[in-house]
């Protein structure tokens, strides 16, 4: 059953890259992402050209405002794209309300649900409480997450 559950899980990862969905602490391929590791993200959207130190990525979202934004640091400044507020591709979850992000709570099975996206960062701190997996989708800017609530630490 876990070995189905991690193929199932792949699939969905790949899956969600495929259509688009969005990122903020770790990589599509479950690696930890730059951002939550080495550049504290502002409480606001930094403009372009910032200053900023380390190396990183962090997301916002404000569909009323400027949509949904990623801002990367490139160890001196930052850089900031912005997309268009969408429907979330979100595994059994279904998609998410424009303005939402979508949660994989991974920790030997996995549980998938929609939220609104908060106020501030998107990050692993902000969304899964530090502990974060992979962030599915390497498209601008991150939406979906997979946080590791495995107390083993040996999955997902």
């Amino acid at each position: 059953m876990a070995h189905h559950s991690k193929t199932v899980a792949r699939g969905a990862l790949a899956l969600a890259v495929a259509l688009g969905a969005l990122g903020g602490c770790a990589s599509s391929h479950g690696t930890p992402h730059d951002a939550a590791v080495t550049q504290a993200c502002p409480a606001t959207l930094p403009s372009d050209g910032a200053p900023c130190t380390g190396a990183g990525l962090c997301g916002y979202v404000a569909c009323d405002d400027f949509g949904v934004a990623r801002a990367r640091c490139d160890g001196a400044t930052f850089t900031v794209s912005f997309a268009e507020c969408g429907e979330v591709p979100c595994r059994s979850a279904g998609p998410c309300s424009i303005g939402g992000i979508c949660v994989h709570s991974v920790g030997g099975a996995l549980f998938s649900h929609c939220m609104q996206a908060p106020e501030g960062p998107l990050t692993c701190d902000t969304i899964c409480g530090g502990e974060c997996s992979g962030i599915t989708g390497e498209a601008d800017p991150p939406l979906v997450f997979e946080c590791n609530t495995c107390t083993s630490g040996i999955c997902p």
